[in-house]
């Protein structure tokens, strides 16, 4: 129901809907990039805006683990 959905919407004071719902999208664009990247067809479509996104992250969380290991090891 709609009226239910807006009113979890107003009580969330921590965002946690708004944070799961945009999880959700970010789960559906990496499975989506990662599936383009599988893709070897040479005429294939370029990365949409949320695929995209999806590699921006995907980058930027490894180059947090990889200078969080460099920390790690000396």
């Amino acid at each position: 129901m709609p009226s239910v959905a807006i009113q979890e919407l107003e009580n969330d004071a921590g965002h946690l809907v708004t944070t799961i719902l945009s999880i959700r999208s970010f789960e559906r664009a990496k499975q989506a990039y990662d599936a383009h990247c599988a893709d070897r067809n040479p005429k294939k479509p370029p990365l949409s805006q949320n695929l995209f996104i999806a590699r921006e992250i995907e980058f930027r969380v490894a180059e947090e683990d990889i200078a969080a290991a460099k920390q790690d090891t000396g």
